[in-house]
């Protein structure tokens, strides 16, 4: 309680006073703040804690609700209850001068470099009283590729066939100026380059990959005039150097004039 005092005196010695009392009643006062990581690797899982405080002098019920950014998803509410992609804490009757925290556990998957905002809010339930806070973390850029190679695994020298390719970008962020090579054994040659380029026992391509995305590649090659067994070599880099390998062995039969004669000589007698 406040007593308000005033008094008045006159040149001629009369005075009088009077008194007002004021009663201030008591109120609580709802502090919030949130700490986020800066980056979250994609895939990877990180934890975001929301401290709250009444700095006021009377307690009031609260909870606290704690929206999930685009991008992640949670692993560990702690103890909250979901409510689309709200994760609601009740906290009870926080009394004057209480403070806590609460935390959950949330993983990423989007594209690289992606801006994820949190927001949250602490709220008294039996008064208007409110305190927001926010943070802001970034997806990890991710750079991953994949390459496979599939060719038949048996032909006849001189055969044609086709060597089919697959190069894909598994990480969350687009490649420029990715580049698959081929690498031919001896004797084998290029009938078709599929939009590749030849140099010597080499054929590549040049590729643009946005993330998620692939592309096939079919070359047409001739086998060796040699029978035997072969391997195909291919690799994948990107312009950073994050390289894959892939290959495909084969197995050169003989297919001779000789063997051709044999079977027109064979006859049955009749």
């Amino acid at each position: 309680e406040l007593a308000n005092l005033a008094s008045v005196r006159s040149d001629a010695g009369n005075s009088d006073a009077d008194s007002v009392s004021l009663s201030v009643a008591a109120e609580a006062a709802l502090r919030l703040s949130m700490s986020a990581p800066a980056v979250i690797d994609d895939g990877g899982q990180r934890r975001v804690t929301m401290t709250y405080r009444n700095s006021g002098t009377a307690g009031t019920r609260a909870t606290l609700r704690y929206v999930l950014p685009q991008y992640l998803t949670m692993v560990n509410a702690g103890g909250a209850s979901a409510s689309g992609s709200a994760y609601i804490f009740d906290l009870g009757n926080l009394e004057a001068g209480a403070s806590g925290s609460v935390s959950v556990v949330v993983a990423a998957s989007g594209p690289g470099d992606a801006r994820l905002n949190h927001s949250a809010s602490l709220r008294s339930t039996t008064s208007n009283l409110s305190a927001d806070a926010v943070a802001v973390s970034r997806i990890g850029v991710r750079e991953e590729v994949d390459l496979t190679i599939s060719a038949p695994d048996s032909m006849y020298t001189g055969d044609r066939f086709t060597a089919t390719l697959v190069a894909s970008n598994t990480g969350n962020v687009a490649t420029s100026g990715t580049t698959v090579t081929l690498l031919l054994p001896d004797g084998f040659t290029v009938t078709d380059a599929a939009g590749g380029t030849v140099s010597g026992q080499v054929l590549s391509w040049t590729l643009n990959l946005a993330a998620g995305a692939s592309t096939t590649l079919s070359p047409e090659l001739g086998s060796t005039p040699d029978a035997g067994g072969a391997t195909l070599l291919a690799d994948i880099t990107t312009a950073n150097g994050v390289t894959e390998s892939a290959s495909a062995s084969l197995h050169v039969d003989a297919f001779t004039a000789a063997i051709l004669r044999a079977g027109a000589q064979f006859s049955v007698a009749q």
